[in-house]
């Protein structure tokens, strides 16, 4: 147990939680059963790796623990697939719509009004993890760092909307796209920055879903088209060619499963698929 000053609420002399960098249930839905070391997996900067612990770190009080389950946490962790091969009921509903625009790297769909998507739940969880990136340290007992985040300006902003105290700022967008294949890569990356000469820009991902903040003056039209705040969702296939890329560079030879194996095999195929 800590006693201090709660990162959400700002309150201080709390009871501060042992809180989780990612919701304690990723780890738990990206275990590999199949290794003999059946720890959850997550990539890394250096690889695709197993981890005993998970990044945490005594950041917020009891109610504010359950004010980001209940906004935005058990509902999409709900809604995402638990193991290899599991119900994706995001990417069902996905499958049954027409996308509002197709390109050669982008479906994009409007879920205004569909009920397998609940718009609400997914910006709050998507904008309180690359928040907590911002305002605590993660790490792992061993002394696995998280990357670090910084929203700069926007940080404030951004936890008076968690709390409900003020909307999302004009100049920050998110956008979430849906993985491609039915297989989904059951693996997890925290938050981490990527580049762009126009605006600062992070993404993480869980199982079916990669996330992206976009922040600054200059966010690109295209990118402000996408957000999800105006209820757009996407299949971004560059995106999960960057994810499968690092797996299919990274993964050493002792750590790959089957069903991961299998996985990487159909993203392969797809990705060919889509080449000119």
């Amino acid at each position: 147990m800590k006693i201090g000053k709660c990162k959400l609420c700002h309150l201080d002399g709390q009871e501060l939680c042992d809180s989780h960098y990612l919701p304690k249930k990723v780890y738990g839905i990206t275990r590999g059963p199949q290794l003999q070391s059946p720890h959850p997996i997550v990539i890394s900067g250096t690889g695709i790796r197993q981890l005993s612990d998970q990044l945490r770190g005594y950041a917020f009080c009891r109610g504010c623990e359950k004010r980001l389950n209940e906004n935005g946490e058990r509902w999409v962790l709900a809604n995402i697939p638990s193991d290899d091969g599991s119900v994706f009921p995001l990417q069902t509903a996905l499958s049954a719509m027409t996308p509002v625009s197709v390109t050669k790297n982008l479906d994009l769909y409007n879920v205004a009004g569909v009920s397998a998507f609940n718009m609400k739940k997914i910006l709050h969880f998507g904008l309180s993890v690359f928040w907590r990136g911002a305002v605590d340290e993660w790490k792992t007992t061993s002394g696995l760092k998280a990357p670090p985040v910084a929203l700069c300006a926007y940080e404030e902003p951004i936890r008076l909307f968690l709390l409900g105290k003020g909307p999302i700022p004009a100049d920050v967008v998110l956008t979430v796209d849906l993985w491609h294949s039915k297989r989904v890569f059951q693996a997890s990356y925290p938050p981490t920055a990527s580049h762009m000469s126009e605006c600062q820009v992070y993404w993480f991902y869980v199982p079916g879903l990669i996330f992206r903040i976009y922040f600054g003056a200059k966010i690109p039209q295209d990118f402000r088209q996408r957000d999800a705040a105006k209820d757009f969702v996407g299949v971004d296939v560059p995106a999960i060619e960057s994810i499968w890329g690092l797996a299919k560079l990274q993964v050493q030879s002792n750590e790959i499963t089957p069903k991961m194996k299998a996985m990487l095999d159909e993203v392969a195929a797809i990705r060919s698929k889509s080449q000119p």
